[in-house]
């Protein structure tokens, strides 16, 4: 039997609402056809008809999401699931290997520096392991913050107990131990040796890089443990599970013996592709737990012509989406007629939708086709992750995570070390004497308790949760080092939103001094917002109105501490200048102490002076600008931003900035919403045939205003459904296309 090549499906195709491209057919579908892989090395020649199927469920980097995230109990916990999809398709008769590649056991985003801290990261990892063995994890490819947290004798000592095979092709131990280079799995007379790889560290050049255990060049070795696998006739497929980045599983995929590369990152796509490079197919996968990966490898009666049948799995997801758009133009515009639907929703470019239309049709037919396909085959794709309930075996195991760290840290028994650092992280309370409105507000907010929850889940020692539930976990100058020196910080708190450093309540000069009390603008603020509160930790959370909910009151201008600390700023002022210390910054400083006061036009003045002064420093240059836009002075702000602009025209955050004006200056004689579309045209014109990544997307959604108020509405629409098309769970586009009517 031979494997037919379905229609068209050797060209790269556009999808109806995204890029969608098929892989093109391993070997029935191109120009080249893939030989049994035995006999690619001129190896002993594998039995007439090899016949089989072999699955292989894999997840790709954990990084500890083995339970989900504890913080969402909608969110499937990915072992449990595994175990599940290992069970059903073991029931059906088929041969299942489930492994893990990469970090596994602990967030390799986290690093454990303190004795505590690692500590309960180790007790933690020990629960992950005897949950990934009752889960029926096989192999184990360990990342190198695994290794880094045992140390390789511990780690190995540690799995071995639990039946777990820690698979390491191109490394070596130091001792007299052999750790395993590949392992063969069966189905059948159908052979796949399995290899596991990781990429030697920076600067190691295959020296050791951990204690005990030498990395060796992936390339080298695994032609060489290859090579061996297919001379001796050990299997007749070879695929290597790889913790590699992209330009090592590149290198590898032209050794010739190996077939298939798993785990690869490519290009950040997901577990529905599978890319081809010089002789070897490589397959993506999610990392964090996001997605379990099954790989199909089915030869039937010999034939070695794999066909890439992943579309099947891939395309009934984009075609239900495809046909709900349909359904609603037809609506929209009373006609399915594919030509009438391309002059209205494409009027510049028909055709393109034409054939994204017949492209529809066509998947539709390859679908009916080739549903019950059942001839040599591959597939890689990923498997639907469901919730399940606390009395699921797996999540029990994973239960014991916090008790164990509590545990594990308790034995220690010794006081935590002395507080490291310079810059102190501001408490509530230090804030409280003169921003008393602020903290009551903040204290009826669950910002307020984010850190006692951790309590009653016994996380209060996890790494991966203190880094959003506790002010300062994790980040440089803080100091903080000891899960248990949390305590005193907080959860989240007004250092968490503001970064306020104790010069700023310690001097009490910080209120005229922003660099003291980064209080960041809203886009900000919403960016460090979703670092926490991304759509996997808190589904459905809606970023801009809960900013609304926990955005603290306004510092009103006649607060008598606020006043006290314009005064006091004066007074040092005019001591800098009696003793020669006073500097070009402290023109703008003085400026804001004296609008605070109401002294406005001299203010005013001082910050016009230092503003016409600076040399270089965007960040410093838009925070005076806007300054002096909420000040009543939009004129001053826009000539400001105009020369920046004029002597920095490769920033893009400058262009950003001056056309914000242009749009939004407080004082409506000041914008010009045509000279600012006009400028983003020459700076950075649209084109809707090119790519548009997150970073863009200030400058476009600005962009689309822009056009609007030009009067040039249609450019506009093209712009803002271009936008929304590629970023269409963007909370502030939503707005946008209610704003001007988009559907």
């Amino acid at each position: 039997m031979h494997a037919s090549c379905p229609p068209d499906l050797a060209v790269t195709r556009t999808s109806l609402l995204a890029s969608l491209v098929l892989p093109l057919l391993l070997a029935a579908c191109s120009d080249s056809t893939m030989e049994s892989p035995a006999a690619a090395t001129q190896a002993v020649s594998p039995p007439a008809l090899v016949d089989g199927t072999i699955q292989l469920l894999t997840f790709y980097d954990l990084r500890a999401y083995a339970e989900g995230v504890p913080c969402n109990d909608k969110s499937p916990v990915p072992l449990a699931a595994a175990a599940k999809t290992r069970e059903e398709l073991l029931g059906q008769g088929d041969s299942v290997t489930l492994a893990v590649i990469g970090d596994t056991t602990v967030d390799s985003g986290m690093p454990l520096r303190g004795r505590a801290t690692r500590r309960a990261g180790r007790a933690r990892a020990l629960v992950i392991m005897d949950a990934m063995t009752a889960a029926g994890v096989e192999l184990w490819v360990p990342g190198h913050a695994d290794i880094d947290l045992f140390g390789i004798d511990v780690l190995l000592a540690e799995a071995k107990t639990r039946g777990l095979t820690v698979l390491l092709s191109n490394a070596e131990l130091s001792g007299d131990e052999q750790l395993t280079p590949y392992v063969v799995v069966q189905d059948h007379n159908l052979r796949l040796a399995l290899l596991g790889a990781l990429e030697p560290q920076a600067g190691d050049g295959g020296s050791l890089a951990h204690d005990g255990l030498r990395l060796i060049k992936p390339k080298r070795r695994l032609k060489q443990v290859a090579d061996g696998i297919m001379q001796r006739g050990e299997a007749d497929m070879l695929a290597v599970l790889s913790a590699m980045p992209n330009k090592s599983n590149h290198r590898v995929a032209e050794i010739g013996s190996v077939h298939f590369i798993i785990g690869a990152a490519e290009g950040g796509l997901a577990a529905d592709f599978v890319v081809r490079r010089t002789g070897a197919a490589l397959m993506a996968h999610k990392h964090s737990g996001r997605e379990l990966a099954q790989t199909t490898f089915r030869v039937v009666d010999g034939d070695w012509d794999l066909a890439d049948m992943s579309p099947l799995w891939t395309l009934p997801r984009e075609l239900a989406d495809e046909e709900a758009n349909l359904q609603r133009w037809e609506q929209q515009y009373g006609t399915r007629d594919p030509e009438h639907l391309a002059r209205l929703i494409t009027p510049d470019r028909p055709s393109e939708f034409l054939d994204k239309y017949s492209l529809h049709h066509e998947n539709i037919a390859f679908l009916k086709e080739y549903a019950d396909y059942a001839g040599s085959m591959l597939a890689h794709h990923a498997v639907p992750m469901e919730a399940v309930g606390d009395d699921d075996p797996i999540v029990r195991i994973l239960a014991g995570q916090g008790p164990a760290m509590t545990a594990a840290v308790a034995e220690l028994a010794t006081e935590p070390p002395a507080f490291e650092g310079d810059a102190r992280i501001a408490q509530p309370g230090d804030c409280q004497s003169c921003h008393s409105a602020q903290y009551d507000f903040w204290s009826a907010t669950p910002h307020a308790r984010s850190y006692e929850v951790l309590g009653s889940a016994g996380r209060q020692l996890d790494a991966s949760c203190l880094s959003c539930h506790a002010a300062g976990f994790g980040q440089s100058g803080s100091g903080y080092k000891d899960p248990r020196l949390d305590g005193p910080y907080g959860g989240v708190t007004c250092w968490s939103c503001h970064a306020v450093s104790s010069l700023h309540y310690e001097t009490r000069m910080g209120v005229v001094e922003p660099e003291n009390a980064p209080i960041r603008h809203r886009e900000g603020m919403l960016a460090a917002c979703s670092s926490c509160h991304g759509a996997r930790r808190s589904t459905g959370f809606e970023l801009e109105s809960a900013m609304d909910a926990v955005a603290c009151p306004p510092m009103q201008p006649q607060d008598p501490a606020l006043v006290a600390a314009y005064r006091k700023a004066l007074s040092a002022f005019e001591r800098n200048r009696l003793s020669e210390s006073f500097t070009a910054r402290h023109l703008y400083q003085e400026g804001r102490a004296l609008i605070g006061l109401g002294r406005h036009e001299e203010g005013l003045a001082l910050i016009r002076e230092y503003a016409m002064g600076l040399r270089g420093g965007t960040s410093r240059t838009v925070e005076i600008a806007n300054y002096l836009d909420r000040k009543g002075d939009s004129r001053g702000a826009l000539e400001l931003l105009r020369l920046h602009v004029k002597n920095h025209p490769g920033d893009p955050d400058a262009h950003t900035a001056y056309a914000y004006i242009l749009v939004h200056a407080l004082d409506a004689d000041v914008r010009d919403p045509a000279l600012a579309a006009s400028h983003m045209d020459v700076v950075a014109p649209f084109d809707p045939n090119g790519s548009m990544d997150a970073n863009e997307l200030p400058f476009r959604k600005l962009q689309v205003e822009a056009l609007f108020g030009a009067q040039r509405p249609r450019e506009a629409r093209r712009l803002l459904k271009y936008l929304l098309g590629n970023f269409r769970e963007n909370p502030s586009l939503q707005e946008l296309a209610e704003q001007y009517a988009i559907d």
